[in-house]
């Protein structure tokens, strides 16, 4: 079992991803922004895994996770890019903030279950930043 944050601004695609982590009885928490994720975390939350949207209002998720790479205690935390976009320029992108996967969405259990073990096991999902 898993604490995973996720950080989304659609209540639905958060919702699914909820329904799909705690089928796998994974425990996950839900920050409806970048800046309301920075909260959770400045309350000392460390969760094993990050789901991070990336267009949101206010910061977007490129922005939080060059936050968060610069926190000591959350350097290595994994966090795995769930986005509409999907271009390869977004996903080099996402490698250089320091994100360790990216999901384009709608997610799918087939992809998001495997990628969260992987992910916490530290080795690279399928669809794993080059």
């Amino acid at each position: 079992m898993a604490n995973i944050l996720i950080v989304d601004d659609s209540i639905l695609d958060a919702s699914r991803a909820t329904m799909l982590l705690t089928r796998q009885n994974h425990h996950c928490t839900h920050a409806i922004s970048a800046e309301q994720a920075l909260e959770i975390l400045a309350n000392g939350i460390v969760p094993d895994v990050i789901l991070m949207d990336l267009v949101m209002e206010g910061m977007n998720g490129f922005q939080a996770i060059r936050i968060i790479r610069k926190l000591k205690r959350y350097e290595n935390v994994p966090i795995v890019i769930v986005s509409g976009k999907g271009s390869p320029t977004d996903k080099i992108w996402a490698g250089s903030t320091g994100a360790n996967d990216y999901l384009v969405k709608p997610v799918i259990e087939a992809t998001l279950i495997p990628c969260i073990d992987k992910v916490i096991q530290s080795t690279p999902c399928a669809g794993a930043i080059e």
